[in-house]
């Protein structure tokens, strides 16, 4: 096989990571083993090939990309520094979470150097299709989808009480979907929606399509930060993409029409985001959570408690944030890289490209930043993925601008 042949391959194997990523469950290998996802699989064989073959290209994007490298470099160091500070080293999973930050850097730099989307754009849609179809299978119970298939995909605590409150009564459904996750399952609409917002200048009847089923997606998982992060999304849009006014308003009374249907249909859980006295008990549970993750740290504020997930377990405490989950790992070092990141790839769009139209990577940085103040879009090996394909391709935009 020549040097063709093996790029190929490695094009064909991230847009296959990417499809594992999006429609098939993660692999119980034996009791008591963490699960393995395909796209782990993948990657081996990615990193293998890449290693082999395209040192001089990994050599590239460091001397491109220096900052963003070093930045994620500093990361992997914050906690593999905080770990051993604290001693949680004899855990092998406290270990995986650094070497989940070489797995995202290495997604990067794979799908910067080697992932063309309107080379696979085709391929997408039709993976995306596939994704609606799962999740509408599941949403309606079809053939009892949720009892011989969903199991796979979510826990069988969430199904239990799919469609019903905790006491067992009909109540508004959250569509699980394939991540088995209705918070996680919102930010897969959102990055999808990053696909299809229709383009200036370009023909918008089936990107509008494509929009449509990704915002019905985004209100079937009933997500409150999911909604407010496609808020945000849509002004970003209008304000920095700007569309042509007609699609502006299409595309609002089409979000409108999607969440009138989905609340008249009975599924009335996001009309709780106006309702004080819901929206107070929300806020209380996740500060107390929050709370006794600042009591946690203190002492420890420079480098966290090294990942420490089993005090975590012991205490009863949830991240309920990637801000404060980062804090409780990796201290206010890891924080602050992780904000660097975010920052960093935010204004390296506004400042290259602020007249183009590329959405994906700004798109995908306000996607996580917004549903990372509740929720740990970024500890999903899924979503990561979705993040290291919308930061590859972006990032090589920059360079390379064209219409995606």
């Amino acid at each position: 096989m020549g040097r063709q042949g093996i790029e190929n391959s490695i094009k064909w194997l991230l847009l296959a990571t990417f499809a594992f990523a999006l429609l098939f469950p993660p692999i119980s290998i034996g009791e008591g083993l963490p699960k393995v996802e395909l796209g782990d699989v993948s990657f081996i064989l990615l990193m293998g090939l890449a290693a082999l073959f395209y040192r001089e290209e990994l050599v590239g994007f460091y001397q491109r990309n220096k900052f963003i490298s070093i930045v994620l470099v500093a990361m992997i160091v914050v906690a593999m520094i905080s770990i051993f500070l604290n001693g949680t080293y004899g855990f092998l999973s406290n270990l995986f979470e650094p070497l989940k930050m070489v797995r995202l850097g290495c997604f990067i730099f794979l799908f910067y150097s080697f992932f063309r989307l309107e080379e696979f754009m085709r391929s997408i849609k039709l993976i995306f299709l596939a994704l609606c179809g799962l999740n509408a299978l599941h949403y309606f119970d079809v053939l009892s989808f949720n009892t011989y298939v969903e199991v796979f995909y979510a826990p069988q605590h969430h199904l239990d009480f799919f469609g019903l409150n905790s006491i067992g009564q009909p109540a508004a459904k959250r569509m699980l979907g394939t991540l088995g996750n209705p918070n996680n399952n919102s930010v897969l609409f959102l990055f999808m929606l990053l696909f299809f917002l229709p383009k200036r200048n370009k023909p918008i009847v089936w990107d509008f399509v494509f929009s449509t089923l990704a915002v019905s997606g985004i209100v079937m998982c009933q997500s409150r930060t999911g909604l407010l992060a496609f808020i945000v999304l849509f002004l970003f849009y209008a304000i920095f993409i700007r569309p042509r006014w007609k699609i502006i308003l299409l595309l609002s009374c089409m979000s409108c029409a999607v969440y009138a249907l989905n609340y008249f249909a009975g599924n009335a859980y996001m009309s709780t985001v106006g309702d004080m006295e819901v929206l107070a008990r929300v806020k209380e549970g996740r500060m107390y959570q929050w709370r006794r993750i600042i009591q946690s740290v203190e002492g420890k504020w420079l480098f966290g408690r090294g990942v420490d997930k089993e005090y975590m377990r012991a205490n009863e405490i949830y991240g309920e944030s990637e801000y404060f989950l980062g804090l409780f790992r990796y201290g206010l070092m890891g924080l602050f890289a992780q904000l660097i990141l975010y920052a960093y790839l935010f204004f390296s769009y506004l400042k290259k490209s602020i007249s183009k139209v590329e959405i994906l990577l700004p798109g995908a940085v306000i996607i996580f930043v917004v549903t990372g103040i509740t929720n740990t879009p970024l500890q999903s090996p899924k979503l990561s993925i979705l993040f290291a394909l919308a930061v590859g391709v972006g990032l090589r935009s920059l360079y390379e601008p064209k219409e995606i």
